[in-house]
């Protein structure tokens, strides 16, 4: 299993790799959708690390202190993590970028002003996880099962 910093870098390096664009948003919110597909796939968490519920949408603590939500292109993944991911880990995170990277050549992906604008926001905004943690006051904490449930149903991750 991976940590959820080591996550983000792989995502960014493959995303380098493509010159395909990935802000700090996209990169917590691919994060949470392979979170999901690696809970319904593998029956398994991809890293530990919870997400937090916030008004954007969610977010790793852990990452956020690295990748800090201005809008800014992140272009450089800063860590070599290639060897330190098991292979269903980098798959998992490789089919999600991999719907990220065809909506963003389809232009369903559009950027303004550095802010990345998709449907994958409304999605995970609609999903009960994510509702239920966010207007708790207590506690803002997303549990896994209830990724998992939110995503289980759906034919696509991107779509509410």
């Amino acid at each position: 299993m991976c940590n959820s910093l080591e996550a983000a870098e792989y995502l960014t390096s493959i995303a380098n790799k493509d010159f395909v664009p990935l802000n700090s948003f996209m990169v917590q919110n691919l994060l949470y959708v392979a979170q999901a597909h690696s809970l319904i796939k593998n029956g398994e968490p991809l890293f530990h690390e919870d997400f937090l519920a916030q008004e954007d949408g969610p977010y790793l603590p852990y990452v956020k202190t690295f990748y800090k939500f201005d809008g800014d292109f992140i272009l450089i993944a800063s860590l070599s993590v290639d060897d330190l991911i098991a292979k269903r880990h980098k798959k998992i995170l490789e089919e999600i970028y991999n719907i990220y990277k065809e909506a963003y050549s389809d232009g369903y992906v559009v950027y303004d002003s550095g802010k990345a604008l998709i449907k994958l926001r409304e999605a995970i905004k609609a999903c009960a996880a994510w509702i239920n943690a966010f207007f708790n006051k207590n506690n803002k904490l997303i549990e896994k099962d209830e990724i998992k449930k939110s995503f289980q149903n759906r034919k696509n991750y991107f779509y509410a």
